[in-house]
């Protein structure tokens, strides 16, 4: 049974043989040991002990152990992250080596706060990594932003453009090097300066033109132009047609007479 122990340990790397493992007869020998190990009146030999000890057989919980090892794991990429002067972020989309590091250490912080894992963030200390001087700010934002611009391939700009000023509130309270950062890398994929602050104003209410139009022309709709004007009611009109939530914005500027002539031209009102 020793060497089908090691031989599954040869496999999977881990004496803690799974519950649902096909040989079920090697499961139970595994359980077995633990019991006996632990039991108050019988007792393994010792020689016993010390085969499977020098093995590295666990005799205690094996979830403790299979946790320990995980945080083990989290610790080397962390301690190798600093190594190699990486700029490590507290925030869910931060990735190192492919594994979301960010989030590893947001859940450990999250423990913390209700007394938790306090050994962990000890030993998180102790690699050199500081909680309080990687949090997520705009820049820490930007910097993982401009890296996934470069690594994209045909990144769209208006996309683009969202992702990096839903972050931005005012171009000034970014510090120089940013704000250079995000230019360059700007100009570099989409040759051209990036625009700073609204692309377009926002959008005027037409209302009183459109009424003056409709006691004009005794019709709500369509808007006729006239040597190309007026084409921004043409336009404004047109959406309003087209979008039941764009008509609603508006529907309280009318009279229940007004509104049912909208609705026979084909508002949705």
């Amino acid at each position: 049974m020793f060497e089908r122990l090691k031989a599954y340990k040869e496999e999977f790397g881990t004496f803690t043989v799974k519950r649902d493992y096909a040989d079920h007869v090697l499961h139970a020998w595994y359980i077995k040991q633990k019991l006996l190990y632990k039991h108050p009146e019988l007792k393994m030999p010792q020689e016993h002990i010390d085969k499977l000890t020098a093995v590295g057989f666990y005799f205690g919980d094996g979830h403790k152990l299979r946790e320990e090892l995980i945080v083990q794991e989290w610790l080397e990429l962390l301690k190798d992250a600093i190594a190699n002067n990486e700029k490590i972020v507290q925030n869910q989309s931060y990735t190192y080596k492919g594994k979301k590091l960010g989030t590893w250490l947001i859940g450990i912080s999250q423990a913390n706060k209700k007394g938790k894992k306090l050994d962990i963030r000890k030993r998180i200390e102790e690699t050199g990594f500081d909680y309080a001087n990687t949090s997520r700010t705009v820049e820490n934002v930007i910097a993982r932003l401009i890296e996934d611009l470069y690594k994209a391939e045909n990144p769209n700009k208006l996309d683009w453009r969202t992702r990096f000023f839903k972050h931005i509130k005012k171009k000034e309270k970014l510090d120089d090097k940013t704000i250079k950062d995000i230019e360059f890398a700007w100009e570099f994929h989409f040759h051209e300066k990036p625009v700073w602050g609204k692309m377009h104003p926002g959008t005027v209410d037409r209302t009183a033109e459109w009424k003056a139009y409709r006691k004009s022309e005794g019709r709500w709709f369509p808007i006729t132009l006239t040597n190309g004007e007026p084409i921004k009611l043409h336009h404004w009109v047109k959406r309003k047609r087209e979008s039941p939530r764009q008509m609603n914005r508006i529907k309280g500027k009318f009279t229940e007479h007004e509104l049912n002539e909208l609705k026979e031209a084909g508002f949705p009102v």
